[in-house]
C-alpha cells in the first residue's frame, strides 16, 4: 500500500513539474515575442534565453534564439560597438549551426545560417568573406527553395550581390588562385533579389533600407 502511494505522489509531482515546465516556457516565449514585436530586441532576447535554457532542443526557442542574436548584433554595429556585435554574432553562427543539424526540413534553418555567416563576413577581410561567400548564397538559396514567399532570404542574396559586386581585382585574383572559383553577382542581380523581397512584403523597413 504504501508502496502505492509514494509511486502515486512520485507520479503527480512529475505532472505538475511538467505543467509547471511548460508554463514558464510558454510564458518566456510570449514575454519574448512581445518585447520583439515593440523593437526591444535586447528584452527580447534575454527571455527567449530563459526559454531555451529550459528546452534547447525546441524549434521556436532555438530559431528565435538565433534571430535575435543576430539582431542585436545589428543594433550594435549600427552604434559603433563592433567589438561587442562580434561577440553576439558569432553567438548567432553556433546556434544556427545547431539549428540547421536539428532541423534540416526548415527554411528557416538555411536562411538564418546565411544571415549568421553573412553578418559575420563584415567582421573580415575580403579573403576571408570569399571564403563565405559561397555558404551564404548556399545556404540563402535552399531557404529560397523550400520556402520562396519569405523576404529576407532574398534581401541576403541581394547583400550578397552587391557586396561580390564590389569585390576589387586582387580579391578576385586570390579567389581564382585559391579558391579555384570567383564568386559571382552584379549590381543587377542585387537589385532583382530586392525586388523580389518587396514584391513579397513591401511594408518591411529593411528592404526600404537596402534599396
Amino acid at each position: 500500500m504504501k508502496k502505492r502511494q509514494i509511486l502515486l505522489a512520485l507520479l503527480l509531482l512529475i505532472f505538475f513539474c511538467t505543467i509547471g515546465f511548460a508554463g514558464d516556457y510558454e510564458d518566456f516565449i510570449s514575454k519574448g515575442d512581445k518585447h520583439y514585436h515593440n523593437m526591444d530586441i535586447l528584452n527580447a532576447l534575454k527571455q527567449y534565453e530563459k526559454a531555451y535554457s529550459l528546452n534547447p532542443d525546441n524549434y521556436t526557442a532555438l530559431s528565435k534564439l538565433t534571430r535575435v542574436y543576430n539582431d542585436h548584433g545589428e543594433e550594435l554595429i549600427e552604434l559603433d560597438n563592433d567589438k561587442r556585435a562580434e561577440v553576439y554574432i558569432k553567438k548567432a553562427i553556433d546556434l544556427s549551426e545547431k539549428l540547421l543539424a536539428r532541423f534540416p526540413d526548415s527554411s528557416q534553418s538555411y536562411t538564418y545560417r546565411a544571415l549568421s555567416l553573412g553578418n559575420y563576413a563584415m567582421f573580415v577581410g575580403g579573403n576571408e568573406k570569399i571564403k563565405l561567400a559561397h555558404q551564404i548564397e548556399k545556404n540563402a538559396k535552399k531557404a529560397i527553395k523550400l520556402n520562396p514567399n519569405d523576404y529576407l532570404p532574398y534581401i541576403i542574396l541581394g547583400i550578397y550581390f552587391r557586396e561580390i559586386a564590389s569585390l576589387n581585382w586582387l580579391e578576385r585574383a586570390f579567389a581564382d588562385t585559391f579558391l579555384g572559383d570567383v564568386p559571382e553577382g552584379t549590381l543587377e542581380d542585387s537589385e532583382r533579389m530586392l525586388k523580389k523581397a518587396f514584391d513579397i512584403d513591401g511594408d518591411m523597413i529593411i528592404i526600404h533600407y537596402q534599396f
